[in-house]
């Protein structure tokens, strides 16, 4: 058996380059000093593109969304979160449009509080009920974009790069947010998006009904009560709120295994974790990025843990136990320091790598 093996002819030729260009030893690669401008093209094409894949919540309003993009930005795990909701609900497969925005969570209702007799406020305004949908084209064009970057800027990582620095390689900072845009991808394609709450209506809303005029308008269902030879309701006396059971403990495994597991399998397969030449500050700030990288899944459940916990209303809960927004903004900067300081190592590390070409 004979092989035969095609070989492009090579030649020599000198042309100028900037001071400070390198090949780091390997003929196939020229690089050249970096500026500002590449430092910013890679954080825009890696990081914040990435974020902008998020999906929105059913209703979510612009600055709610962007909060949550910033929040992915800083924690990558957030963005998988909200994917992973968004496949495992798969509401695309419903019979019908109702069922459809049920399993979005889209569906909402009211429901009668401890003060039993609370009234609409005089003055109020009532807001219409506007049905669409939006299957998130321009996420899903994102996502698929942003995939296909972070696969080639893997791919350009290999070789010089990888060597040279080891599992501490810039481009494996991208891994995270490459997973998380496959997920957002998946999940914009099997559950649409719904730009408000839509009402169901219920008993309550009946009673709130009754005066002269009515305040709600433009439902999209009605809970039926249960009818039948015999009805008959309790009131619990000392716990008035159930949480329903939450499954969450197996979803967050979920979650963290994608999000932090995935990417670790990943980098240890392409560099067998192997320091390189990198220094010690590069591979704990990197490591420290990847790994609190997971909080933004575990954020996103402690309000309603600890309200099961206490015993107390959701709502309640935000308005008395949560603390106020200064001390927020204080500990999501405090955990946000370790994706901070990775990405001001990144960027030290562009800067000394160079903005590099391969011609191979």
């Amino acid at each position: 058996m004979s092989t035969l093996v095609f070989s492009i002819p090579t030649f020599n030729i000198t042309i100028p380059v900037p001071e400070g260009t390198s090949d780091h030893g390997n003929p196939s690669i020229l690089c050249t000093p970096t500026n500002w401008t590449s430092i910013l093209s890679f954080f825009f094409g890696n990081y914040i593109a990435h974020a902008a894949t998020t999906l929105a919540s059913p209703g979510e309003e612009l600055f709610e969304y962007a909060l949550a993009v910033v929040m992915v930005l800083l924690f990558p795990s957030a963005g998988v979160d909200r994917g992973l909701d968004a496949i495992f609900r798969c509401a695309v497969f419903a019979k019908d449009d109702l069922t459809r925005a049920a399993r979005a969570g889209a569906l909402c209702m009211v429901i009668r509080t401890d003060e039993q007799n609370q009234k609409i406020p005089a003055g109020a305004d009532a807001q219409s009920v506007v049905i669409c949908t939006s299957q998130q084209t321009a996420k899903l064009l994102v996502a698929v974009w942003q995939t296909l970057y972070g696969a080639a800027t893997l791919y350009r990582a290999r070789g010089d790069q990888l060597a040279r620095y080891g599992y501490a390689a810039f481009a494996l900072t991208v891994i995270p947010y490459t997973v998380m845009s496959i997920v957002n991808l998946l999940g914009a394609l099997l559950t649409p998006s719904y730009p408000t709450m839509y009402l169901v209506r219920s008993e309550v809303m009946d009673e709130l009904d009754d005066g002269p005029e009515p305040y709600f308008d433009g439902t999209v269902g009605v809970l039926e009560p249960a009818v039948g030879e015999q009805a008959e309701q309790q009131v619990p006396l000392n716990r008035p709120y159930r949480f329903l059971p939450d499954p969450g403990d197996t979803a967050l495994l979920i979650v963290l295994t994608v999000s932090v597991g995935i990417p670790l399998a990943i980098i240890g397969g392409l560099t067998k974790f192997k320091p390189g030449n990198s220094t010690h500050s590069q591979r704990v700030w990197l490591m420290m990025w990847l790994g609190f990288g997971s909080l933004g899944a575990l954020f996103s459940r402690i309000p309603i843990v600890m309200a099961e916990l206490l015993q107390l209303p959701f709502v309640r809960f935000y308005s008395t136990i949560i603390p106020t927004i200064p001390n927020i903004l204080l500990i999501s900067l405090v955990y946000s320091v370790p994706a901070i300081g990775g990405m001001v190592v990144v960027g030290k590390m562009i800067k000394e790598y160079g903005d590099c070409i391969r011609f191979d």
